[in-house]
């Protein structure tokens, strides 16, 4: 049976017209054929937690920057990223005051430097969509069925250093995130990864707190 006899045949057991089936398979077939899609990388972050007890100092955001080639228009990604971690750092209360260089920085401040060896967002079609919208005539669509799957890979480098230039320590984070996306979700239209970034900040600001916290104390 060639291609054409399965099709009208497949129209009539669904009770549809096959020129209409055949568009509905175009659509999907062109859809799925699109791959892997590697997206803009994102820089904003979602509000902080409040830090009940702030390190008692001052801290500087140094330097921002990421690592990974496959971002495009690297220096301005590095910027926006940077302003929105300083950003993050001053609404979260994480340390007695938060400033970027350049400034005057004291013997006791710390100086913050963010490194992004990976930084990558990707979107893939979601394995169920295209059988289960060719069978449901798109009705899984419309009813919320996962179209994509956004996928997030990051990891990230923070060193800390006093305002005299000596190494205080450093921390690593590494975070791979999926979810999926369907027709209804927020991020269909506009993709952001925002949480997992998010997430992976808050993780090295955590993981440097505790540090720094535990050897002030020492």
């Amino acid at each position: 049976m060639d291609n054409t006899a399965l099709m009208t045949r497949y129209a009539r057991l669904l009770g549809f017209p096959e020129l209409l089936l055949l568009r509905i398979c175009l659509v999907l077939c062109l859809l799925a054929l699109s791959g892997c899609v590697t997206l803009p990388a994102g820089t904003g972050l979602n509000a902080p937690i409040h830090s009940e007890n702030a390190l008692p100092r001052k801290a500087w955001i140094g330097t921002v920057k990421i690592a990974d080639d496959s971002v495009k228009n690297r220096p301005v990604v590095e910027d926006s990223l940077r302003g929105n971690i300083m950003t993050y750092l001053q609404e979260g209360g994480y340390f007695l005051e938060t400033s970027s260089l350049p400034g005057k920085v004291a013997a006791d401040d710390l100086v913050l430097d963010f490194r992004f060896d990976h930084y990558i967002q990707k979107r893939t079609p979601h394995p169920a969509y295209f059988p289960l919208a060719l069978v449901t005539m798109t009705f899984y669509i419309w009813f919320g069925g996962p179209i994509f799957v956004d996928e997030s890979s990051l990891s990230g480098v923070l060193e800390i250093h006093n305002g005299s230039g000596k190494s205080i320590g450093n921390v690593i984070s590494q975070l791979h995130e999926e979810h999926n996306v369907s027709l209804w979700s927020p991020e269909y239209a506009l993709p952001s990864g925002i949480k997992a970034r998010t997430s992976l900040i808050q993780e090295l600001i955590s993981k440097a707190s505790t540090d720094i916290r535990n050897k002030l104390t020492q």
